[in-house]
């Protein structure tokens, strides 16, 4: 008979105490969903979320993959396909309208985060057999905060 394998605590805690946290700040600060103010800041309005409206028109059939005629006088995307357009984390914007992009990068962010804490936490737990759950839990919301 097959032995039955556990899940460790510290893959779930993990994601979740760093979505905690991040949700907190949120509601502190008044972010979307929580309020109409949003994330994005500086680089992150000026490029990253023109590179995800150009994913968005991707994954819909509506522009080229390759290249941006809308970004500028046009914009080779080559460069940015590896980060950006075909990241797995990209398929959240075939379940977000066009117009909420900007509103739901703090739902997109939150994703990230907890992926990142989940990924630290069972990076942790494989790599350091011998170290208590506490410290999994630690590594990953620490790796998810940077």
């Amino acid at each position: 008979m097959k032995e039955k394998r556990k899940i460790n605590p510290a893959l779930i805690i993990a994601p979740v105490v760093a979505m905690v946290c991040m949700l907190t700040v949120y509601f502190l600060k008044g972010i979307y969903p929580f309020g109409e103010k949003n994330i994005s800041y500086y680089d992150m309005s000026q490029s990253m979320v023109p590179l995800y409206y150009h994913t968005y028109d991707v994954l819909h059939g509506t522009k080229s993959l390759l290249f941006d005629w809308y970004s500028g006088a046009g914009g080779n995307m080559a460069d940015t396909m590896g980060n950006f357009v075909l990241s797995p984390f990209n398929l959240f914007f075939l379940v977000v309208k066009r117009e909420q992009i900007l509103q739901s990068m703090s739902l997109f962010l939150l994703l990230k985060v907890a992926v990142a804490a989940f990924s630290m936490a069972f990076y942790s737990v494989k790599k350091y057999k011998k170290v208590t759950g506490s410290w999994h839990v630690m590594a990953g919301i620490a790796y998810a905060s940077c």
